[in-house]
């Protein structure tokens, strides 16, 4: 496993780095997912680089960006991260780290290929101007976890 997935677990929230937990994300009910007899799910990570404006970046993400990507059918959820540095003082690997949620991975590039989802790949030319990496992976759950408190 390399830093970049480290970030990418620490900053979503889905599992501690160092400790390894993994988690329901934070949308998912957990008893909704055990008597389904959920155990994983696939997500979609996409991995912003730095942006040459980062406040320009920021308006355009939630402003115009947000409510495109919101019309792409078939996602479970959606959970968003600004990247910290787990050193002080060091830049992070990324800037911000995105998890889309979906049934398999078939459904999430059935997600990605409908044409709400090309509009959402299409609209990454207008703001995400230190590049956007994407990647997939079948979340294990080993310790659920709720972010709504």
């Amino acid at each position: 496993m390399t830093n970049n997935h480290y970030v990418l677990y620490f900053v979503v929230g889905i599992i501690p780095a160092m400790k390894r937990r993994h988690s329901l994300p934070p949308f998912c009910n957990n008893d909704v997912a055990t008597s389904k007899g959920a155990t994983s799910m696939y997500k979609l990570s996409v991995l912003y680089g730095h942006p040459t404006d980062p406040a320009a970046f920021d308006h355009y993400y939630y402003e115009k960006h947000i409510p495109l990507a919101s019309k792409m059918p078939g996602l479970l959820g959606w959970t968003i991260g600004k990247c910290e540095s787990t050193a002080a003082g060091e830049k992070p690997a990324f800037y911000l780290i995105v998890a889309l949620y979906g049934e398999s991975r078939q459904s999430l590039e059935a997600t990605i290929d409908s044409p709400e989802g090309q509009a959402a790949v299409a609209d990454l030319a207008n703001f995400a101007t230190g590049g956007a990496t994407f990647m997939f992976d079948n979340e294990e759950v080993i310790l659920p976890v709720s972010l709504n408190r």
